[in-house]
């Protein structure tokens, strides 16, 4: 099988540990999207090359703010639920729940209007 233990694995318990870990893999995760369309639209637009530093640095900072008003509270119920029920999730766990949650914030805010008028 493998060779971890348990004991090798860290587990987060309180609150505060699983807030941080989730909101800091979506906010990270969201950012890195974004700072990618950012990349993405400086190659669609021809502009001055100075566009090309700050849409990606921009954008990537947008993604993040938005990651972080929109995952704050979902983030607090679904750790307010895992602190009710005694249970511990190790960090990989919350790694896993927080990209799940920069996916889904950023096929709302990415993926929802796609150009074409099928929302008349």
């Amino acid at each position: 099988m493998s060779d971890v233990t348990v004991e090798d694995v860290r587990m987060l318990t309180t609150f505060p540990e699983m807030w941080t870990h989730i909101i800091a893999w979506t906010v990270s995760t969201v950012a890195a999207i974004y700072w990618c369309a950012g990349v993405l639209a400086c190659r669609v637009l021809a502009r001055p090359r100075t566009l090309y530093i700050w849409v990606p640095i921009l954008s990537a900072t947008l993604g993040a703010t938005l990651a972080f008003l929109t995952a704050s509270l979902t983030t607090v119920m679904m750790v307010a639920v895992y602190v009710s029920i005694p249970y511990s999730i190790g960090v990989d766990i919350a790694g896993g729940l927080g990209v799940g949650q920069a996916v889904i914030i950023c096929y709302f805010h990415l993926g929802r209007f796609s150009g074409d008028d099928s929302m008349k």
